[in-house]
């Protein structure tokens, strides 16, 4: 059915439901909301009632615009994509909001390759398997959404460091704030660390500087090689737990 933003029904996970017409629109947003407009404010979305983020949102039309499945980000603004795009260009990881197609080439298949592609139950033996997470546990998806909000940070990071944009100890006072941020965000529900991940900021194999990066087949981090685009050095460490869902 085609896609009216006319009317959003905005559904909490805790029960509370409100709707937006075009009046209420412009209140809060200053304008008439555009389907391709609603992945900006999305996750500035909170309940009122529970105080928890990432709600689902409906069309006038009953469209699902954005749900629990919703994890996948745009890899130019890390906003969340909906899935009337998903559905529209499947496979997509531009969100169509001011976000251009002709990112750069190279730039665009290494992160893809790092995030996307990597085989994360491949390399040593000595971390924990990748999570099993249930996205529909509210609980989950907050943290997996909060998490992956910041999922291109660090390879970005690389990218300058390769470049001579920032220096080998800026990058590892970087590093090392990462990794902590990562550690807060999983202790706030019972997750957690087994290892000191500062322990692993330069690859063991081949001594190139330790990346941290985001997969979106099992929605966690791992500390990988740098060079993995390059020389597909199979180095990896996973130093963080997740809670039971």
């Amino acid at each position: 059915m085609a896609l009216d933003s006319s009317i959003l029904k905005i559904n909490c996970y805790c029960g509370k439901k409100s709707e937006l017409d075009r009046s209420e629109q412009e209140k809060i947003f200053g304008k008439k909301v555009l389907i391709s407009d609603i992945s900006n404010f999305y996750e500035k979305l909170t309940c009122s009632n529970c105080k928890k983020k990432y709600p689902q949102i409906i069309d006038k039309n009953e469209n699902i615009i954005f749900d629990t499945s919703s994890t996948n980000r745009c890899i130019n603004c890390d906003c969340l994509i909906s899935k009337p795009r998903e559905e529209i260009f499947p496979g997509t990881n531009i969100c169509g909001n001011k976000c251009s197609e002709n990112i750069s080439e190279s730039y665009n298949q290494k992160l893809k390759e790092i995030q996307e592609t990597y085989d994360y139950s491949s390399g040593a033996k000595d971390f924990q398997k990748p999570p099993i997470l249930d996205l529909n546990n509210p609980i989950i998806r907050q943290l997996t959404l909060e998490l992956s909000s910041r999922r291109s940070v660090m390879p970005r990071l690389i990218f300058k460091l390769k470049n001579k944009e920032i220096t080998k100890d800026q990058y590892e006072i970087s590093f090392k704030s990462f990794t902590w941020w990562i550690k807060e965000i999983l202790e706030k529900v019972g997750g957690g660390i087994y290892d000191d991940p500062r322990k692993y900021m330069e690859c063991e194999i081949c001594h190139k500087p330790a990346s941290i990066n985001w997969t979106n087949k099992f929605n966690c981090y791992f500390i990988s090689c740098s060079s993995f685009s390059e020389t597909k050095c199979g180095w990896i460490k996973n130093p963080w737990y997740f809670p039971s869902n």
